[in-house]
């Protein structure tokens, strides 16, 4: 199953975030990244802000692909 990520650290800043976003797909991705860059980077939702967050996303390497049990 393929899992995808954003890590924070790609873009370091003054705040230095180290937050770190797992999904299993890249829509559900999308919500928490939007939802963690408008709450702590006080980022605007905006069509950019998502296109950034598209070309942010990277496939998750396996063994990061967390199975259910």
């Amino acid at each position: 199953m393929k899992r995808f990520f954003v890590d924070c650290r790609d873009h370091p800043s003054e705040m230095k975030c180290s937050g770190a976003f797992f999904a299993n797909t890249k829509k559900e991705l999308m919500e928490l990244v939007v939802h963690h860059r408008v709450r702590v980077h006080k980022k605007r939702d905006s069509p950019k802000l998502r296109e950034s967050i598209v070309r942010d996303m990277k496939e998750a390497p396996p063994m990061l692909r967390l199975h259910r049990f």
